[in-house]
């Protein structure tokens, strides 16, 4: 399902999803909102999680998986990485039985990448357990200065 919306106007028990750079830069685009939000910058750089890594935060009754598309910010996902960190956010969320999910149409916006080709793999990634009721990619975020 493909929503036009703020991520942050889901529902408070909607979990979400993202790409970010290894290095934690978080300094732009919704990854700016992200860090201002959320927080718990240090505690994600603990984990010490690397490219195709999957780090998770806890806020409230969301939880938040920063997916690891690069090692540093300037540079761009690849298609690969994005498949490698759906494939594991795959699995953390049957494994915590996360049954609602927000991404916005990641690897699309500053990587560049093609998002019908994203779109048309993510099937693959959704888990197949029944208590999976939706996976929202964003066609369009409505960007919030609120933070």
């Amino acid at each position: 399902m493909e929503l036009t919306g703020n991520i942050f106007d889901s529902e408070s028990t909607t979990s979400i999803a993202h790409c970010i750079s290894a290095d934690f830069n978080m300094s732009r685009g919704i990854a700016l909102q992200m860090r201002r939000k959320f927080g718990q910058v240090d505690q994600l750089r603990k984990e010490q999680k690397s490219v195709t890594d999957v780090a998770v935060i806890q806020s409230e009754q969301r939880t938040i998986f920063y997916l690891l598309t690069k090692e540093h910010h300037w540079q761009k996902s690849t298609y690969q990485a994005i498949y490698s960190c759906l494939q594991k956010l795959k699995e953390l969320c049957m494994q915590l039985k996360i049954t609602s999910l927000a991404c916005p149409r990641i690897g699309s916006e500053a990587d560049g990448l093609q998002w019908e080709i994203i779109r048309n793999k993510k099937n693959e990634f959704v888990p197949g357990n029944s208590s999976w009721h939706s996976l929202e990619f964003l066609r369009k975020i409505r960007h919030s200065r609120k933070w």
